[in-house]
């Protein structure tokens, strides 16, 4: 119902159980999340990969005031259609390219300096919230000076 009132709607259900999963998805839904596969997959991480799940954790809840993940979509901002090596994110903005999602839906994670961010590639970053804020303003700006 909701893809009929609007065919750009982005669709996200709760499942109970893996099976019904694909059902969900062949019914039309983006994503699909599984609290009891979260829970495990949490708890598993905790044990064998306690420093990295507590990075996770922590950039995910915003609990740490300094660790934010968030996506940057670069649309037709023409001063960020280059090479990672040339935009210098890290030193102008002070945050960490960690995948680049193409416009193509393909995703490239730990991307090198080589990488090519183009027109409606999206970054995963972390940083801080101020420092993300900041690039997302800057996107935005150079976007509406091509106007």
């Amino acid at each position: 119902s909701a893809r009929q009132l609007n065919p750009n709607v982005r669709i996200i259900c709760r499942v109970d159980a893996e099976p019904t999963a694909s059902k969900a998805e062949l019914a039309g839904a983006d994503g699909v999340v599984s609290p009891h596969m979260i829970g495990g997959t949490n708890m598993a991480n905790a044990l064998l990969r306690p420093h990295s799940a507590t990075f996770m954790k922590q950039a995910f809840a915003r609990t740490h005031p300094d660790l934010t993940m968030e996506d940057v979509w670069i649309g037709e901002a023409p001063a960020y259609h280059d090479t990672l090596v040339n935009l210098r994110l890290r030193d102008r903005h002070r945050v960490m390219v960690v995948a680049i999602q193409k416009a193509d839906g393909t995703l490239h994670t730990a991307p090198g300096p080589t990488a090519l961010l183009e027109s409606g590639d999206v970054m995963v970053v972390v940083g801080s919230s101020h420092d993300i804020n900041a690039l997302c303003d800057a996107v935005e700006d150079d976007f509406g000076a091509m106007s």
